[in-house]
């Protein structure tokens, strides 16, 4: 009588023991890359409407970055990632206190907008055609990223994806922008990433004069 119940319990143990050889012999950045897309695509919100306008304008002033500047002809386009990178994405993963010090007087400022990032450093948004730029450029969602990345760094793309992202030199991705409490400090993660072995990564720290603002200070390190 306990013979059936004994062979339920082997085809129990037996699909189990599968169903684990099958995960173990997945790459592990395939599997990491899969549950990074599911996550990101159910955790991306657009930018709060009451820090909209401050931060495309400091999108907008910070892009490109000097290396993709360099890299761009006449007839390129800017690519910029249409989701924002939270801490776990930036690679190098730098906090910003590590990055940059505050100018004199700024002291109180820079701390509330690192406050802000504390709080938020987990958080990714998506940008919406809202810059400002005197050049063509474009979003790319996560799929054309990798693609265009792909393009990039690949020994051998397909002729599609090389002729697809032919026009850019590489791609932008910013953080969310993390303010203090009166909106007239900044700080924002920006990494301009152009081939296998060419990126520059930095923290920036920017203020607000007179209604605009400007860049302050942000020490490069090589980016991937």
């Amino acid at each position: 009588m306990r013979a059936p119940n004994h062979a339920r319990s082997l085809a129990r143990s037996l699909a189990c023991g599968l169903l684990l050889a099958v995960v173990a012999v997945q790459p592990w950045p395939v599997l990491a890359a899969a549950r990074h897309a599911q996550i990101s695509a159910a955790s991306a919100e657009e930018i709060p409407s009451q820090l909209a306008d401050d931060s495309y304008a400091i999108y907008s002033l910070l892009t490109p970055g000097p290396l993709l500047q360099r890299q761009s002809g006449s007839g390129s386009r800017w690519a910029i990632a249409a989701e924002t990178v939270n801490f776990s994405d930036m690679n190098p993963r730098i906090d910003p206190r590590g990055a940059l010090k505050p100018p004199p007087g700024g002291e109180k400022q820079f701390h509330e907008a690192v406050a802000t990032f504390l709080a938020a450093k987990y958080e990714r948004y998506r940008l919406q055609p809202r810059l400002h730029l005197d050049h063509a450029y474009e979003l790319l969602n996560p799929e054309q990223v990798r693609e265009l990345r792909a393009a990039k760094s690949s020994v051998a793309p397909d002729s599609r994806t090389r002729s697809r992202y032919a026009a850019y030199a590489g791609v932008t991705f910013f953080s969310g922008v993390y303010f203090d409490a009166h909106r007239d400090t900044a700080l924002v993660y920006r990494n301009d990433w152009c081939g296998k072995l060419c990126g520059q990564a930095q923290w920036i720290y920017l203020e607000k004069q007179n209604g605009h603002w400007k860049q302050i200070s942000g020490i490069t390190r090589p980016g991937a």
